[in-house]
């Protein structure tokens, strides 16, 4: 069975509304298009290794701080 990894972003989207208020003013930051970050944002394609490593020195992220910003993985649970 293959299954598809989905990452939660919602951590990420906080501290880019929170620094640059836009996606679209982060997304020119980090050399993207508005377009591109969505659908990576939204799971649809993948962040590169480069775009990683630029957005960890944008917000000046620690190692450990990393894994909770970009590679934190959607739960399917559903509130009771």
């Amino acid at each position: 069975m293959n299954s598809i990894i989905a990452y939660d972003y919602s951590k990420l989207r906080g501290r880019i509304r929170e620094v640059f208020h836009t996606e679209t003013r982060f997304a020119r930051e980090l050399g993207i298009s508005k377009v591109s970050l969505s659908g990576k944002l939204n799971g649809r394609q993948n962040f590169t290794l480069n775009e990683i490593s630029k957005m960890s020195q944008i917000f000046n992220l620690k190692e450990k701080e990393m894994f909770e910003y970009f590679f934190h993985l959607k739960t399917n649970r559903k509130e009771a």
